[in-house]
């Protein structure tokens, strides 16, 4: 029997056809919009490019993504443009 736990994470990719809309990481503090826990944690990642996601805590992944992605950018996607 292993230790190891697994968690599911979720994934926002916004793309208009042709481009796709990514993010880098801050080096320190948080990583996106929102203040930082502590200013001068390095971040796992930091100063890499990334999708805005996370740990999925709901059972519906594309409700985790759309969280996620409002969580990182501010930005509350309308349901009418989410595809699977």
């Amino acid at each position: 029997m292993s230790d190891i736990t697994t968690m599911p994470f979720t994934y926002a990719i916004v793309h208009d056809g042709t481009r796709c809309l990514i993010f880098k990481k801050k080096k320190h503090g948080h990583f996106f919009q929102r203040q930082a826990v502590n200013p001068k944690a390095d971040l796992h990642g930091g100063g890499k490019y990334c999708f805005p996601g996370g740990s999925q805590t709901e059972a519906n992944p594309i409700i985790g993504a759309r969280r996620e992605f409002r969580e990182e950018t501010g930005i509350v996607v309308p349901t009418d443009v989410i595809r699977e």
